[in-house]
């Protein structure tokens, strides 16, 4: 899933993703009666945004707030990594402009350009 966030004057693009990761003993405690443990559900985030100085690209552990939403999407069949880097290379060239090409722009750009999704409330 993606959403656009405005954070301060700046507008990011916060991708999730969630993987299924198996559990570890120590995770699962000693009380294991033999069956193995379902896998953990983690979820990850993928914050993009375009300034001045290009693309900035960060992982985080946690969502943004659900203050700074101004659009999201869920993805179905899941976004695979390969859509988004196809995106990316569509706006490469830009350069950053006020006016003309901004973190908006880049970010509105993104989510009409990955297609697909609907739009969702942000929880």
């Amino acid at each position: 899933s993606c959403a656009c966030h405005p954070a301060g004057q700046q507008y990011v693009l916060l991708l999730q993703r969630t993987e299924l990761k198996a559990r570890d003993a120590e995770s699962i405690g000693r009380g294991d009666k033999g069956g193995a443990a379902p896998p953990e559900r983690v979820r990850s985030f993928l914050r993009l945004d375009w300034g001045s100085e290009g693309l900035y690209f960060e992982e985080l552990r946690e969502k943004l707030p659900k203050e700074m939403l101004v659009r999201s999407k869920a993805f179905e069949p899941l976004l695979q990594p390969e859509a988004v880097r196809d995106e990316l290379a569509e706006v490469q060239l830009n350069v950053f402009d006020l006016d003309a090409w901004n973190s908006s722009h880049f970010c509105f750009a993104l989510v009409s350009g990955l297609g697909g999704g609907r739009e969702y409330v942000y929880r």
